[in-house]
């Protein structure tokens, strides 16, 4: 680059300069040599998943074109749900899979919340107890009465013990 420009500045001092408007060294005179013109760079985004991907370099314009991964824009897919726990509203374009929604996920509790995609410790289970409160053994903290379940049944009975054996029979007497 340094050598153009000074190839450029010799010509410019022989009368002939380079008159492209977007030249790094635009000059005016008689004589036109846009062979002599400088420009900047240009980084461009190869990458072809970015939105400002650069399918193809432009040919003859004189312009250097270097791929650079920090050109690359892409589109941010984000949960812009405001009622999720993740909600992102700087994201480009909304993904339902993304959202995480914190909840009771057992079934078995009483504040299960089928649209919970992640427990978050709020499940809360039936307490059981007495819940007469007229007996000795009321508890205001039970939510559901042992009346309402049935005890377990008693184990079977042992099996009868077997019979004992029948008395030894006299010995024969002696000859």
């Amino acid at each position: 680059m340094r050598t153009l420009l000074l190839a450029a500045a010799a010509a410019v001092a022989a009368g002939q300069s380079c008159q492209d408007t977007t030249a790094e060294n635009f000059a005016t005179s008689n004589i036109r040599d846009d062979s002599l013109c400088a420009y900047e760079p240009v980084y461009y985004c190869a990458d072809s998943s970015a939105t400002n991907y650069l399918a193809s370099i432009p040919t003859g314009t004189g312009k250097d074109y270097f791929a650079r991964v920090w050109m690359c824009e892409y589109t941010l897919t984000a949960c812009m749900d405001s009622t999720a726990d993740n909600y992102f509203p700087q994201g480009d374009l909304h993904d339902q899979s993304k959202c995480s929604f914190g909840g009771c996920t057992n079934p078995d509790a009483i504040n299960y919340d089928s649209s919970a995609t992640y427990h978050d410790g709020s499940c809360q289970y039936d307490k059981v107890g007495c819940t007469d409160p007229n007996a000795a053994n009321y508890n205001s903290a039970f939510t559901v009465s042992c009346q309402a379940f049935t005890p377990p049944s008693p184990p079977p009975s042992p099996p009868a013990s077997p019979p004992p054996p029948p008395p030894p029979s006299p010995s024969p007497p002696p000859p």
